[in-house]
């Protein structure tokens, strides 16, 4: 279900908006989809925009203050992902304005729109990359606080999950190599892209070819197959956006450390197993999900 507003619906780019990350509107953006948002915020915050703003219909700095505003409204409080208000019309402040402009065009809210229990699943696992990646990073800077530069200790529960999945040994290397793992986590964490759901693709999931975010993630027919598991289902995901840090190569079978730090596969099993100490065997031992 799209935009439900007189104002906002069937604008190309403002329903793009309302689905897809890459789409947002932002500063230095101008046409007629940015008119309507500075209309919106007039109708629904009172905002006050720069005449000529207006009439070039331009994302210029009062537009951008506006959005600023709306969204920092206790009765809305969007924030961003890393919990930061920003100037930027996304999903959320779309879908807000949205509600708000329906309202006052008809008097009641929208209907709900209705529940894609496909896209429910999808969205679920997208949830839990980012907790199994905060609580993940979490655990490992605790690791590095305690121990580092020192040898680790060998019963630490992060510890043998690096070893089981990433076959770190406790040598020169360990705190480099757990570093490294550290910053794959991270930019993982950072990453966005919108999810296609393809059911005539047999496989789990895949990147565009390009390995750009932009070109979002596609959920094939496996995905959703009877036995496959949330668990399985998170675990794809996050393997899916580990493509976008270290590149479109796996080594499912490897025992080499080397390998392993460019396997998203290896990496997004030692995530689960250091954020939910699920301790699964390592790649080619047990049913992969890829």
């Amino acid at each position: 279900m799209g935009l439900t507003s007189n104002l906002l619906k069937s604008d190309a780019k403002l329903e793009a908006c309302a689905v897809s990350d890459p789409a947002h509107v932002y500063q230095g953006q101008s046409g007629a989809h940015v008119g309507k948002i500075q209309e919106a915020l007039k109708q629904t915050d009172g905002a006050v925009v720069n005449a000529s703003e207006l009439a070039s219909q331009t994302y210029g700095p009062s537009t951008a203050n506006a959005v600023l505003k709306f969204k920092q409204n206790p009765k809305r409080n969007i924030k961003n992902f890393r919990g930061q208000f920003d100037n930027i019309v996304g999903k959320k402040t779309i879908a807000a304005l949205d509600t708000e402009m329906f309202v006052i065009e008809h008097g009641t809210p929208p209907p709900p729109p209705p529940v894609d229990p496909d896209m429910a699943l999808v969205n679920a696992a997208e949830g839990q990359r980012l907790s199994a990646l905060r609580k993940a990073i979490e655990e490992v800077t605790k690791l590095k606080n305690i121990f580092e530069p020192n040898p680790p200790d060998q019963d630490d529960p992060v510890v043998q999950a690096l070893q089981r999945q990433l076959f770190l040994s406790p040598d020169s290397n360990f705190w480099l190599t757990v570093n490294t793992f550290l910053a794959h986590m991270v930019n993982n964490s950072l990453k966005r892209a919108s999810f296609v759901i393809n059911k005539s693709d047999p496989n789990f999931a895949h990147v565009d070819p390009s390995n750009l975010p932009s070109k979002g993630v596609t959920i094939g027919a496996s995905f959703f197959a009877p036995g496959t598991t949330d668990n399985c289902r998170q675990e794809v995901v996050t393997h899916e956006f580990f493509h976008y840090v270290v590149g479109l190569q796996h080594f499912y079978s490897t025992h080499e450390t080397g390998e392993a730090m460019r396997c998203p596969h290896h990496l997004a099993r030692a995530v689960f197993d250091i954020a939910i100490g699920q301790q699964k065997a390592p790649c080619g031992v047990d049913i992969v999900c890829r």
